[in-house]
């Protein structure tokens, strides 16, 4: 089964928020709120060494027991230390921390593009 995408976009220096529901396989929505690291990376291209972002649970991602369970902030600070115009591949990757810490699933995936400010403030 192919990893869903999905693909955005943002202006450099602006916050950007993307909310996920991450569930199991009967449709529900999984309690994450304890026991669970969820990261987000982006990157030029997916084998590049360098990122251009990384967010995680502990700066940038907020877990939950409801709907929605992932909240994704990249703050303004972050995307402004994008180069832009620039574009990349992200995912999302929920890693269960307790009883089975080998447990780690790549929820989501896609492209993102990066767009120079034309307004300064």
């Amino acid at each position: 089964m192919a990893l869903p995408t999905y693909d955005f976009d943002f202006v450099k220096g602006e916050t950007f928020d993307l909310t996920v529901d991450y569930k199991d396989s009967a449709g529900a929505v999984i309690n994450l709120s304890s026991g669970y690291t969820v990261t987000m990376t982006g990157r030029t291209e997916a084998d590049s060494s360098s990122t251009l972002f990384s967010v995680s649970n502990s700066s940038g991602i907020t877990l939950a027991s409801t709907s929605p369970n992932i909240t994704i902030r990249l703050s303004s600070t972050v995307t402004a230390g994008i180069a832009a115009p620039n574009s990349g591949v992200y995912d999302i990757r929920v890693a269960q921390t307790g009883p089975t810490p080998d447990v780690v699933k790549y929820i989501l995936t896609g492209k993102f593009t990066v767009y120079e400010a034309v307004t300064s403030g």
